[in-house]
């Protein structure tokens, strides 16, 4: 029965987790990528060809896109800094400015930017022909293109809030050691019906909670402790619910005389006995 319980407790607490929020390195990347559509937006754009016009509305849009889809390189090798990485060589993630120029045909040209520097900035890119010549199809600027590309800082990661509060797993905790004390300091024959019951009760809650609270590292110390001490309360509970049944039921001895039933048969004096337990 205490297996069954500890796996009904611990089956009900690893429910799925809902989806944890955008990182705060996700966020202001996206911010700084509306800063350069609002710039790209508010740009005159009379002087442009209709191609290029063309071209560079097509830009915007691939540019919302990218935007909207959240991935973007990571800062592995500069703490504290914030650093553009052209492409993030462990995922193969371009920047904004690498993915403008990935869906426009140019691996050639972000290979060789990588090349030789893969942390290199839009502006020192303004005597490349190459990039240049790609910058005039598409009706930008080299300061548009400035704008647009992100520095990246050290990945930040927003956990989510603990499933159960630090103060329910200490609360649980004081609960069950209480409860467990007084299952093994008061006698079995002489504790309230009600608290070995409560015993199994709160440490099977215990255990549910402890399971919560160990997705989060606010909560891991004191749910690892409602784990043992739900536990061992719950032993504790069924060893008292033993000992109470076996004080007040106790081993009866019984004495009746023994009769030969045969006929005939000559009586002899004789008793029967029998335990019951």
């Amino acid at each position: 029965m205490l297996l069954r319980a500890v796996a009904t407790a611990v089956s009900l607490a690893t429910s799925p987790l809902s989806t944890a929020p955008a990182t705060a390195e996700v966020l202001r990347v996206q911010a700084h990528l509306d800063g350069a559509l609002a710039m790209m937006a508010s740009r005159d754009l009379s002087g442009l060809t209709t191609t290029q016009q063309r071209n560079r509305a097509e830009l915007t849009r691939r540019l919302r896109a990218y935007r909207d889809a959240g991935q973007f390189p990571i800062n592995r090798d500069f703490p504290g800094r914030f650093v553009p990485y052209f492409r993030d060589q462990q995922t193969g993630v371009l920047c904004a400015v690498g993915f403008l120029l990935a869906t426009t045909g140019e691996h050639d040209l972000i290979d060789e930017i990588v090349e030789n520097d893969n942390h290199v900035r839009v502006p020192a890119l303004a005597s490349h022909v190459e990039f240049g010549r790609w910058l005039d199809e598409h009706g930008l600027l080299l300061e548009e293109a400035a704008r647009i590309q992100p520095t990246y800082g050290p990945p930040i990661f927003e956990e989510p809030p603990p499933r159960v509060s630090p103060q329910t797993l200490e609360t649980s905790a004081v609960l069950n050691t209480g409860l467990a004390v007084a299952s093994l300091l008061v006698s079995p024959s002489l504790q309230p019906r009600v608290l070995p019951y409560a015993g199994l009760l709160a440490g099977a809650a215990a255990i549910v909670l402890g399971v919560q609270g160990l997705d989060h590292s606010r909560t891991t110390s004191l749910a690892v402790l409602n784990l043992g001490v739900g536990a061992a309360g719950m032993v504790v509970a069924s060893r008292a619910l033993t000992l109470r049944a076996r004080q007040l039921a106790p081993p009866r001895l019984s004495v009746t005389p023994l009769v030969d039933a045969r006929r005939g048969a000559r009586p002899a004096p004789g008793l029967a006995f029998r335990l019951r337990f």
